[in-house]
């Protein structure tokens, strides 16, 4: 309950601003879906459960995004992909393992020219853990059109440290 009122907070945030920003006529743009605002990658995710007697877990993720907003500095992009979380073991339970598509909604914004902030919001359809995700962490541009993203996630009653490679095109 408390990440759902944590997300729609942050939906509502966002859109106040973007409402704002378009009303006042300031400094935004929407931008195409065309080269050099895609993005695809991957990475490996650290991983927790919220329930007690089961060991952590090593996942991996994929995703494709589209900067499709801008708002002075910040950017939003549009992302989809797909989590798996590696198995959980336990001495007392079955393993566990669970893993499928998700939908966020991702603002970032730059400190400097190869350094910047972001936050997630969005919604999972991982069977058996809950449906919202948030999280947030930092990214690193490495060359023109690949970065390093390092977060801290949750999906409701998994929690997952990310650490993930970005190619833009």
């Amino acid at each position: 309950m408390r990440n759902i009122k944590v997300l729609l907070v942050l939906g509502s945030a966002l859109l106040f601003f973007a409402s704002t920003a378009m009303a006042d006529n300031r400094d935004y743009q929407f931008y195409d879906f065309a080269p050099g605002k895609l993005y695809a990658g991957g990475g490996l995710s650290y991983n927790t459960i919220s329930w007690s007697s089961y060991d952590n877990a090593l996942g991996v993720q994929g995703f494709f995004g589209w900067d499709f907003f801008r708002f002075q500095k910040m950017t939003v992009a549009g992302e989809v992909g797909y989590f798996s979380t590696g198995k959980f073991d336990s001495n007392v339970f079955n393993s566990r393992s669970f893993g499928g598509p998700y939908v966020n909604a991702v603002a970032k914004y730059p400190l400097n020219e190869t350094v910047w902030v972001q936050g997630r919001v969005g919604h999972s359809a991982i069977s058996g853990i809950g449906s919202s995700v948030i999280g947030g962490g930092f990214g690193f541009k490495l060359w023109d059109s690949m970065s390093l993203r390092t977060e801290a996630v949750s999906y409701s009653q998994i929690n997952s440290l990310r650490a993930e490679l970005v190619f833009d095109f």
